[in-house]
């Protein structure tokens, strides 16, 4: 039994033995295990061990690999919480906000800018305006200021009063012209005077008295010559015709009286009166006054009345005077107008060359002879062809050659 008890005990013991080994074994790995964590710690060093535990953080930042665009390399996206990324885009749109208020500012501030400069271009020219075209009393007045002398400012102020049936306005305004301009401006003064005159016989009743006081104050001569013309203007026939009568009893040694009641008579178509007007005027002037209304006589035949009178008149001119370029001239002209286009339908160059070889075959000094050789010429480079321009030029040098031999 003894022995029993003493192999029960060894048994116990060898139990607890082994199971106090076996603790010995586990907290000795446990050791090995804590030591090799830490070399493996002391081995992977510090930054990486911050990076571990960075990305157990909840604010966790994940970084997206590169992607390649069409054109290039587009930027990484970062990625924040809901918080990070509505402030930045706050900041953003405020950022957004304020460049749209600075852009808008400036247009705003460019068009301010551009209106000012139309303003002022707009406000120059209505300034500018009164000079070149005044429209209203101011803008005459202010005119007058300084051209108070000129008597087409004063004669546009009358015309201003009268579009709007103004008429004792207008007169005011005459009555101060031919007061206001100074003596020394003979001109500028008898326009006013005429465009008073022009006024009373258009719109008003005091023809005569005006007429009086602008012969005492003017050239008397002048003022009656322009008479005739002023009731012609205003169609008024009867009035012109007595005004014409009245000149050249007035005026019987002028020239221009003369003339002008030809010019009115054929205009008028009356020929007979016309022609005793002639008769009349060539009993009346002095003889060296006849030969510029019988030229005058002879257009007017061309041009109004009977062109075969007017070349016979011319003729009567260049017989007694040959030498006289002027007739010669002014007869060139009126065959060379009755015998071409608008006058004629078709060119007649028969007539005038005819009329060109006696001019070139008269006896006169070479530079009048150089006249009519290019005058001749003239008529045919516009009338006449290749053929006859040579003719005219070999004719030229012709009388150079027999000129200087």
């Amino acid at each position: 039994g003894g022995g029993g008890g003493g192999g029960g005990g060894g048994g116990k013991e060898g139990e607890e033995e082994e199971e106090e080994q076996a603790q010995e074994e586990e907290k000795q790995g446990e050791e090995e295990e804590e030591e090799e964590e830490r070399n493996d710690s002391a081995s992977m060093g510090p930054g990486l061990l911050e990076a571990m535990e960075e990305s157990d953080a909840e604010d966790e930042v994940k970084v997206q690999p590169l992607r390649v665009g069409r054109v290039g390399l587009s930027a990484p996206k970062v990625e924040v919480d809901s918080d990070d990324e509505g402030a930045d885009k706050e900041d953003q749109n405020a950022e957004v906000f304020d460049s749209k208020k600075l852009v808008k500012r400036v247009k705003k501030n460019l068009k301010k800018k551009e209106q000012a400069e139309v303003d002022q271009q707009e406000q120059d020219a209505v300034e500018g305006l009164w000079r070149t075209n005044p429209q209203s009393v101011d803008d005459f007045e202010r005119l007058l200021l300084t051209n108070g002398n000129s008597s087409a400012v004063w004669i546009k102020y009358m015309a201003h009063h009268l579009k709007l049936s103004e008429l004792d306005k207008a007169r005011a305004v005459a009555e101060r012209a031919v007061s206001h301009i100074s003596f020394r401006e003979d001109q500028e003064r008898f326009n006013a005077w005429i465009a008073y005159l022009n006024l009373e016989v258009a719109f008003g009743d005091k023809v005569d008295e005006v007429f009086k006081r602008a012969c005492q104050f003017n050239d008397a001569k002048k003022i009656y010559l322009q008479m005739p013309q002023i009731w012609e203007r205003n169609s008024m026939p009867e009035r012109a015709a007595k005004a014409h009568a009245t000149c050249v009893e007035r005026y019987s040694q002028s020239r221009s009286a003369w003339i002008g009641k030809l010019v009115f008579e054929y205009n008028r178509g009356t020929f007979s009166d016309a022609r005793q007007t002639l008769a009349s005027a060539m009993s009346m002037l002095p003889k060296p006054k006849h030969a510029e209304v019988v030229t005058k006589a002879a257009q007017l035949e061309y041009s109004h009345g009977s062109p075969e009178r007017g070349r016979t008149i011319f003729e009567e001119l260049v017989t007694s005077n040959p030498k006289r370029l002027d007739f010669w001239s002014i007869y060139l002209d009126m065959e060379v107008k009755q015998h071409t286009p608008p006058t004629a339908t078709e060119v007649k160059a028969a007539p005038v060359r005819i009329l060109f070889e006696r001019c070139t075959t008269l006896s006169l000094k070479p530079s009048k002879m150089k006249f009519f050789f290019k005058k001749w010429l003239g008529f045919e480079m516009k009338w006449g062809d290749e053929e006859s321009q040579t003719e005219v030029k070999q004719k030229a040098r012709d009388f150079v050659e027999k000129v200087a031999s």
